[in-house]
């Protein structure tokens, strides 16, 4: 009788660190660190964050584009783009980020002025999204808009 009692008990012991294992790896923490590149952006209605005025689907040349978040808070941008008839390197630089995995704020730090702020609406192994403000009023409704950004490992 002890020794059934002994085995089941570490049987429970082994299945429910198993469990604990297996648990602890599927919520491991996504990080925003790592290259990525951009799949599309959206410019959108700043009166409703969702309603879609235009979508820029990358061209062959800028799907070559890189932009690596490292973790010592580096991003690194390497952004190709077609002048003088050829696909070329149009900007690369590396500046400094900081990212909030709380609040989900992405913080970009072009210069002291510059600072560009973005919420990351998903971020996942292989995924990450996010809603900053766009550069001006798109639709001229006299609202800022905003730009979504979808990128992939």
């Amino acid at each position: 009788m002890k020794k059934i009692l002994l085995t089941t008990l570490a049987i429970g012991l082994l299945v429910s660190c198993r469990k604990d294992d297996e648990n602890n790896n599927n919520n491991d923490a996504v990080s925003i660190t790592g290259t990525w590149k951009i799949v599309k952006t959206e410019i959108v209605s700043g009166k409703d964050k969702q309603k879609v005025l235009e979508t820029k689907i990358p061209n062959d040349c800028e799907k070559k584009s890189t932009f690596e978040y490292t973790a010592d808070g580096k991003y690194n941008i390497l952004q190709y783009d077609y002048f003088n008839g050829a696909c070329n390197i149009d900007e690369q630089s590396s500046i400094s980020y900081t990212y909030n995995s709380t609040t989900k704020k992405l913080t970009i730090k072009y210069s002291e002025a510059e600072v560009y702020e973005a919420n990351v609406e998903q971020l996942t192994k292989n995924k990450l999204q996010a809603l900053g403000e766009y550069d001006g009023d798109y639709d001229k409704d006299g609202t800022k808009d905003y730009e979504r950004i979808y990128l992939e490992r």
